[in-house]
């Protein structure tokens, strides 16, 4: 993709990403549920701010702070969005499940349209140097740390973010037990560790195609 395109594409997604997040708390507050809390502990939602910030950063130079930051996070950002995408396809939607996103447009923006500009953007303009397998470990952190706010928290205020999470017997979709909790987190677990090892990998073997094509055209 040509850098002027790349740029459009980065700044109209932070900014459908930016415009649907605030239409959902618009939405959220004027019928009057909206828990700020809440609303922030959705990982689909933080997921998408580092978004936003990842995208727009990019378009920095690297010495400054916004390019910096954007170049530091964007191996992360790149792996929350691919997750989002795929749990809400494969565990959320088909079962409709309320995620808090009740409008049509903000569903598709922050499920749909935003991961895969996102995971689009990471290949098609890949970082140089491509990310290291430790890096890949690093991605894992976050996600890692909110699940554990998120179960304790949950614990604490009888309210979880997804339903494949949530214990409580008799709430619709909910796992209805820990064990079913614990066995759901496992598999996510490690499918979100291949996830990010697979990007990884691929990041590597793109970059070396990139050099050998450069080496044959010098």
């Amino acid at each position: 993709m040509y850098r002027p395109a790349r740029a459009v594409v980065r700044l109209v997604t932070g900014l459908a990403i930016v415009a649907a997040i605030a239409a959902q708390m618009q939405y959220l507050h004027a019928h009057e549920i909206l828990r700020t809390t809440n609303f922030f502990s959705f990982f689909t939602i933080d997921s998408n701010i580092l978004a936003v910030i990842t995208l727009v950063g990019l378009e920095f130079a690297g010495d400054t702070v916004p390019g910096w930051v954007a170049r530091r996070i964007r191996g992360g950002a790149t792996l929350y969005m691919a997750m989002t995408g795929i749990i809400y396809a494969v565990l959320l939607a088909p079962v409709a499940a309320d995620v808090s996103t009740q409008l049509d447009w903000v569903n598709t923006v922050v499920h749909i349209a935003g991961p895969i500009v996102v995971v689009a953007d990471w290949f098609l303009a890949p970082p140089d140097p491509a990310p290291s397998r430790n890096d890949a470990l690093l991605w894992l952190v976050f996600p890692l740390v909110w699940l554990g706010y998120s179960l304790v928290r949950g614990a604490a205020v009888d309210w979880y973010p997804y339903p494949f999470m949530d214990p409580r017997d008799g709430v619709e979709h909910a796992a209805g037990s820990w064990g079913a909790v614990v066995v759901t987190i496992l598999i996510l677990s490690l499918f979100v560790a291949a996830l990010a090892l697979a990007i990884q990998w691929l990041t590597v073997r793109i970059g070396r195609v990139s050099d050998r094509r450069a080496l044959a055209d010098a």
